[in-house]
């Protein structure tokens, strides 16, 4: 008689697959990672494996997502209307990029876009969706006009600096400290103003 796993089972095997890739992706990143990987970290059968997601693809989609979506959640929690706008926004970029919990540092932006072809194009819709989602919330919490592309492509650069040498130690970890200081006093510094100016304007 085949053994009954109950929900409470299958939703501890997907906690131990979830935490077991973001350990994966640290240490070998994506594009390393096999199936065989993840089934020997959780100790399961590969046909386990089957039950829950479809391929890896599927598995590092939603670890990526699921991890972002918490980090993101953490952020935005904050009050930035009220007290030192510049430093909540400075711990901010720090946990998004420097926190131990945070997996950004492991995923360069083409293992990402690498990833994504190889998912079902509902898939591919449902991240970009999340991602429409997810800076239409950043503009309203720090009331930025949606419009203004000048000031999205200011801090684009300016976050794609941030990726770049987070994630890079070419020159020494002094160095890039020292850098990650810089960018991310400059950031805040930018965002800072650009609501201050608001609020005058209001």
């Amino acid at each position: 008689m085949p053994k009954i796993v109950t929900e409470e089972e299958k939703q501890r095997v997907k906690d131990e697959m979830y935490t077991e890739t973001i350990q994966l992706i640290k240490t070998k990143g994506i594009k390393k990672i096999t199936v065989e990987d993840i089934i020997q970290a959780v100790g399961i059968a590969k046909g386990t494996f089957y039950n829950h997601y479809s391929s890896k693809e599927a598995l590092l989609f939603h670890v990526i997502q699921k991890s972002e979506e918490t980090l993101l959640n953490e952020v935005l929690a904050i009050d930035y209307q009220n007290g030192d706008f510049h430093k909540k926004i400075q711990w901010a970029l720090r946990e998004i990029y420097l926190a131990p919990s945070s997996i950004a540092l492991y995923i360069q932006p083409e293992d990402l876009s690498s990833l994504m072809v190889k998912l079902p194009k509902q898939m591919q819709a449902v991240f970009e969706e999340k991602q429409q989602r997810n800076f239409q919330r950043i503009t309203e919490l720090f009331a930025l006009d949606p419009k203004d592309s000048h000031v999205f492509g200011v801090i684009s650069y300016l976050m794609d600096c941030l990726h770049f040498t987070a994630t890079n130690v070419d020159y020494g970890d002094q160095a890039r400290q020292a850098s990650l200081d810089i960018l991310i006093n400059t950031i805040a510094d930018f965002l800072t103003k650009k609501q201050e100016q608001k609020r005058r304007d209001e």
